[in-house]
């Protein structure tokens, strides 16, 4: 790095002398034929002579804020050349204007592509912009001397990721009894609970060559389920005994009764994660996508059987007794595999304009055995000049369908905030608004393939830059759900018809926390 820097100061110097000599001979060419085309731009003989003359001396001084005032006003009045380029450039570079600084020596560099300082001086805005990979793919014009002055170069492993968090879920508390019903029509009642989640991930960032990263990544999430029936039966039950004379009679009833019966299991899913990008000149790229999600859980199976019950009905002294066979439903239970693969693939188009940066991205998924298409836009933006304030909007229309030919559409809002609170600690809200059932976000990487409707989800992150390798992720996330159970009422039997199926909903809610460590080598 101090190599860098001692050739930044001499490259300084000579962009100075170079500079004098250049004013030297446009003023005489603007004295002799008024005004010049030079490089596509016009330059206007005392407007540029006024300008250059004085974003020269603000460039000396070190005088970084009169040196992009002036300069804008050169650009208004379309004088624009590489030495301007340079100086608002560099001036923004020790502002802190990083966005600015990136586009004033992208500039510069189309006046003179082979330039060393302009060249270093954007790959080290790039860095510290977060845009490796579009310094990577600027390096690849460099020459060996220029490559020897960078002082971080590519690395085969760019970072290791690894994390994980818990999710606490009100879900059996609030509705693990809500089906239970001993007053109304209800005959028999159904529901899955989801609950409690555990969630670990690792994964690791290639760069296979200045054009080529690649990510691979591990997800498992263990998911407490609990599988609920409400149900009726009405077996024989003896009610009293009457003696006589002659001997003695039993008494029956069959009232039906109310029963529930209840399985707590475990959702276990395994996801194996690709994401490889494609970087292109002038801010395009390409990254390519797939979620492999393998999931281990089971299933109960409610079958009715015909229940015979036997009991002594009367006894006559000196006789056999005789009895009396009473047959009813009875529900029975059996436990099945319904582990099952799942996928997701997409392709996510970026173009970065340093200032803003606008993806365009689409998805084809199989998740619960049904078909989505995903199509989202979205922006990611500086909302200062110094990139310590930043958001990004989205917004995504899901489609789902059914085999039997019923489809749904539904939009995703998604908004993003974040800033720098202090030194080192930065912070994020997130909000996201829409159904996000059988949905995935972050280019794949985090699907929600869980039944229940998901309505709203919140997060706070705070990121810890600790040293210059470790970056510590904490993330606060509440998310809102709503469930579905199956209620069978015995109206539609009065009418002889099929038993009257209804779906009743009921809402829960799940705040998580999570915790990610990022290792940049």
């Amino acid at each position: 790095m101090l190599n860098f820097k001692l050739m930044r100061f001499f490259t300084l110097f000579r962009i100075t002398v170079t500079s004098m000599f250049c004013k030297a001979l446009l003023i005489s060419l603007i004295v002799l034929t008024g005004t010049q085309h030079l490089s596509g731009q016009i330059f206007v003989g005392n407007d540029y002579r006024i300008l250059d003359s004085v974003t020269y001396t603000h460039y000396i001084n070190h005088d970084w804020e009169k040196v992009i005032y002036t300069g804008d006003r050169a650009l208004n009045k379309n004088i624009d050349y590489y030495y301007l380029r340079m100086r608002m450039g560099i001036a923004a570079y020790y502002l802190g204007r990083l966005p600015e600084a990136a586009d004033h020596f992208e500039k510069a560099l189309i006046f003179n592509s082979k330039d060393q300082t302009a060249q270093l001086y954007l790959y080290d805005t790039y860095k510290l912009l977060g845009k490796n990979t579009r310094a990577y793919r600027l390096g690849m014009s460099f020459s060996n001397n220029t490559l020897s002055l960078i002082p971080e170069k590519r690395k085969p492993v760019e970072a290791l990721y690894a994390g994980g968090g818990y999710s606490f879920s009100n879900n059996f508390a609030l509705n693990d009894k809500f089906i239970i019903n001993n007053t109304d029509d209800t005959l028999a009642g159904s529901q899955i609970l989801i609950g409690d989640k555990s969630d670990f991930y690792a994964g690791v960032n290639f760069n296979l060559s200045p054009v080529v990263s690649l990510y691979a990544g591990y997800n498992r999430l263990q998911i407490q389920k609990k599988i609920s029936f409400q149900y009726i039966e009405a077996p024989i039950v003896l009610d009293s005994v009457q003696r006589e004379d002659w001997g003695f009679q039993n008494f029956f009833s069959n009232d039906p009764e109310f029963f529930r019966k209840s399985f707590d299991e475990t959702i276990k899913q395994d996801e194996i994660y690709l994401n490889s990008r494609f970087q292109f000149e002038t801010g395009w790229a390409i990254t390519l996508f797939s979620n492999l999600v393998m999931v281990k859980s089971v299933n109960i199976k409610a079958d009715t059987v015909q229940t015979s019950v036997t009991d002594t009905s009367y006894y006559v002294i000196g006789n056999s007794p005789e009895f009396i066979t009473y047959t009813y439903d009875e529900l029975q239970f059996t436990r099945t595999d319904s582990s099952f693969f799942n996928y997701v693939f997409g392709v996510n188009i970026e173009k970065d304009y340093n200032n803003i940066t606008f993806n365009l991205n689409g998805s084809i998924s199989s998740l619960n055995g049904l078909n989505q298409n995903q199509l989202g836009i979205s922006a990611f933006y500086y909302l200062n000049k110094h990139a310590s304030f930043y958001g990004a909007s989205g917004l995504t229309w899901f489609a789902q369908r059914w085999d039997d030919g019923w489809n749904e559409n539904r939009l995703i809002i998604n908004q993003k905030l974040g800033s720098k609170l202090y030194r080192r600690l930065w912070g994020e809200v997130d909000l996201t608004i829409g159904n996000l059932n059988n949905a995935n976000i972050s280019n794949g990487f985090v699907v929600y393939n869980q039944a229940d409707k998901m309505r709203f989800k919140g997060g706070l992150t705070f990121k810890i830059f600790i040293g210059k390798h470790m970056e510590l992720n904490l993330l606060y996330q509440y998310i809102a759900y709503e469930g579905i159970f199956n209620e069978i009422s015995d109206e539609g039997a009065n009418q002889n018809q099929n038993n009257n199926l209804i779906n009743n909903t009921f809402n829960y809610q799940t705040p998580s926390i999570f915790g990610g460590l990022k290792w940049k080598f």
